[in-house]
């Protein structure tokens, strides 16, 4: 039970640093090379925030591009 609760606090802080703070979090694991779980929860919220920020990327792009071939095909007609 501990051990899941230092988990999901490092993944919540993770989260929330890398969210709003991600040179601070970079600086800071540069400097840590433990495996608690603490740490494992830290590293896994830092790359869901990182994955969630990618998938809205590919989204916008996505959209950019259908935008782009909407234009391409008002030009043709």
């Amino acid at each position: 039970m501990i051990t899941e609760n230092q988990y999901t606090s490092g993944f919540n802080s993770g989260y929330l640093l890398t969210k709003y703070k991600s040179d601070l979090v970079n600086t800071f694991i540069k400097n840590l090379s433990s495996t608690g779980d603490f740490f494992q929860g830290f590293f896994a919220g830092k790359v869901q925030i990182e994955l969630e920020n990618l998938i809205i990327q590919i989204d916008e792009l996505k959209s950019i591009r259908n935008k782009d071939i909407e234009i391409e095909k008002n030009i043709v007609k």
